[in-house]
């Protein structure tokens, strides 16, 4: 290892460490109890050092969270991709929409930590910076919702759904389809009872499929 390459790896882990704490102190505290202090002393690391990595604590909460959301949104992507990009016709449209929505809800246990900061932050948002919940929401949520508009708008082009709004209908697939699926799963886990969640995810396909099939050209 050269003399250039040992000072770079010691800012790199400081970095990684600070990035840490302060998703651990979030995810404890919330945003108004997180402070440079709490950050320093969980990471082992001065308040100096954190200020030399990062410019205030807006901007630390803002980089965890991009980066945590980011992780789970490309995953999601994946999934949506993966399931809707199999759809050959109305027969295959049900199971795909359930056996997305149940790998959604099994990402709770895949990413138990992020989800957990985001159940912390989400119930205090209004104490986020107004910049940070923008980020955050544009990384994550809006990104994951864009993705599934944009397969949903496919299958309106191919007969199979009919709506008048991709974002909208998005909105009402992850509403119906995962809404009660995603409470039952926080309060028991999702391996816990895995036949129950499928049954409400099936259960809100159901309704979607309902509001969102085509209907027969009146004679």
């Amino acid at each position: 290892m050269s003399t250039d390459e040992a000072p770079t790896k010691g800012r790199v882990a400081k970095r990684q460490a600070i990035l840490e704490a302060t998703r651990a102190v979030l995810a404890h505290t919330g945003y108004a109890g997180t402070s440079i202090d709490s950050i320093a002393h969980q990471a082992q690391v001065s308040t100096r050092t954190i200020y030399n990595h990062f410019g205030s604590k807006d901007d630390l909460v803002n980089q965890v969270l991009v980066e945590s959301t980011t992780t789970v949104a490309d995953a999601l992507t994946e999934l949506i991709d993966q399931h809707l990009d199999r759809i050959r016709g109305t027969a295959d449209l049900e199971d795909a929409l359930v056996d997305l929505g149940c790998d959604w809800v099994r990402l709770q246990d895949r990413y138990a930590d992020h989800f957990s900061l985001v159940r912390r932050l989400d119930a205090a948002g209004e104490q986020l910076p107004a910049d940070v919940y923008a980020a955050w929401h544009a990384t994550g949520p809006e990104r994951a919702q864009a993705t599934l508009a944009r397969h949903l708008r496919l299958l309106r082009s191919e007969g199979l759904l009919s709506f008048a709004d991709p974002e909208r209908a998005a909105s009402h697939y992850i509403y119906l389809a995962l809404g009660e699926a995603l409470a039952e799963a926080r309060r028991g886990g999702v391996e816990a009872e895995p036949t129950a969640i499928a049954a409400l995810v099936r259960a809100g396909v159901h309704a979607f499929l309902h509001g969102h099939l085509p209907r027969p050209s009146a004679p």
